[in-house]
Parts: structure tokens; sequence; C-alpha cells
């Protein structure tokens, strides 16, 4: 399957898990999708993935029905997308120094 294919598949998917409308409860599981989907891809760089999964939240905010209007919420949504998923990978690979005793 192709990137293109396994994107608008997986697109399909999450938008109809959100027919109901996209929450602001429903970032977080829409953030561990585009990363995941993204991590699908082994032969694409980093930056590639972290793109690829920018676009996938930028899609899924734009296909469903938010709170309130879309004028003023979408690009906020957008916007705070990237910080998110960059802090999201940082905390997988064990960047995210919370709680930790020094040694």
């Amino acid at each position: 399957m192709s990137q293109h294919d396994a994107f608008m598949e997986h697109l399909e998917v999450v938008s109809e898990a959100l027919s109901d409308g996209f929450h602001l409860r429903d970032l977080a599981v829409v953030l561990r999708e585009a990363i995941e989907l993204a991590d699908r891809f082994g032969n694409m760089t980093g930056s590639g993935k972290r793109e690829l999964a920018i676009s996938f939240v930028k899609e899924v905010v734009a296909r469903t029905d938010g709170p309130g209007p879309d004028l003023l919420l979408d690009p906020i949504l957008e916007a705070i997308a990237p910080a998110l998923i960059d802090l999201l990978v940082a905390a997988t690979k064990g960047d995210l120094y919370v709680n930790r005793e020094e040694t």
C-alpha cells in the first residue's frame, strides 16, 4: 500500500470515529493516531514523519466539525499540533525528563 493510500485509509477510519464531531478531548487520540501512522513508514526521515503527522492532524481537523466556530478553533488546533507532536515524540524517545531523580 502506498503512503498516500495508507494516509487516506487511516484518515477515513479516524474521521468516521469522530462522526459526532471533533471535541478538544479528541486531540490526544488524533495526535496518537497521526504519530502511529507516520511511524509505519520506516523508510521516511524523522522530519518527513513529522510533516506527515502534522498533515494528518490538519486534515482530520478540516474534515470534522469541531466545537465552536471553525474560523476560531481550527487555526489554533493546527498551530499547536506541531509542538504537541514534538513533545510526544520526545517523550517516547525518553528525552522528556519529568519526575526523574538525579543520580
